[in-house]
């Protein structure tokens, strides 16, 4: 009988632990689709400033994925590829650019390093006349100060050693993109490690609740501080 009512009670512990988790993840959410979490404050204001693409960005984004050109899936929306013909268009006057993305459209990872899309860099190349500078990253950290280290752009706000590498071990434990697509009750593992750690950025992108549209580029946070990358 001891036994029966130890496992009742952790039945019950489990019941309730679960009920708060969705109350507090309803709540949490509720705040995101209305933007009134702190991440959508502080994307209100850089999305604010964001560039809308031409239509001749436009018809050119287009005709890539007609010719089924890198970067960009088949059934994917007319993201990745209008996305490419801005960069393509807000880079020319840049001899660097930096790219911090964990679509596999975009590069190749090996051995730590991220290697830009053949088709893409040879883009590059006709687009400089040159031999393009191209840094590629698959996490935000590494890729800004990488950025700060090269450019000698101002940082004052990076984070510290501890920091990155706890944004890295966070970012790493993110399902794959395609996870969002597929999501059910089985997979909980993600939403519930956002939540615990009340990171509504990783919640976020964890169900997927609220996307940010891919029909505009937001312009380089470090424009005015650097011309020389993007």
């Amino acid at each position: 009988m001891h036994i029966r009512e130890q496992l009742q009670k952790i039945r019950e512990k489990v019941n309730e632990t679960k009920e708060e988790f969705k109350k507090l993840t309803h709540d949490l959410l509720e705040q995101v689709s209305q933007s009134k979490d702190e991440v959508s404050k502080v994307l209100a204001g850089l999305f604010s400033q964001a560039v809308a693409p031409n239509e001749g960005e436009l018809q050119r984004a287009r005709a890539r994925k007609e010719r089924g050109n890198p970067p960009g899936k088949k059934s994917d929306p007319l993201g990745d590829e209008l996305s490419w013909e801005q960069i393509l268009s807000q880079c020319q006057d840049k001899p660097r650019l930096w790219i911090i993305t964990k679509d596999s459209d975009y590069g190749t990872e090996h051995e730590g390093k991220i290697f830009l899309n053949a088709a893409l860099y040879q883009e590059l190349a006709r687009l400089y006349q040159s031999e393009p500078a191209v840094f590629c990253f698959d996490n935000i950290a590494d890729g800004l100060k990488h950025f700060a280290d090269t450019t000698g752009a101002k940082a004052e706000k990076l984070p510290t050693p501890e920091e990155t590498e706890q944004i890295k071990k966070e970012q790493e434990s993110l399902p794959p993109l395609g996870w969002l697509t597929n999501y059910d009750d089985s997979a909980p593992i993600a939403i519930q490690s956002a939540y615990r750690m009340r990171d509504s950025t990783l919640l976020r992108v964890a169900l997927g609740s609220q996307v940010i549209s891919e029909e505009v580029f937001p312009p380089s946070a470090a424009k005015e501080a650097d011309k020389d990358g993007t």
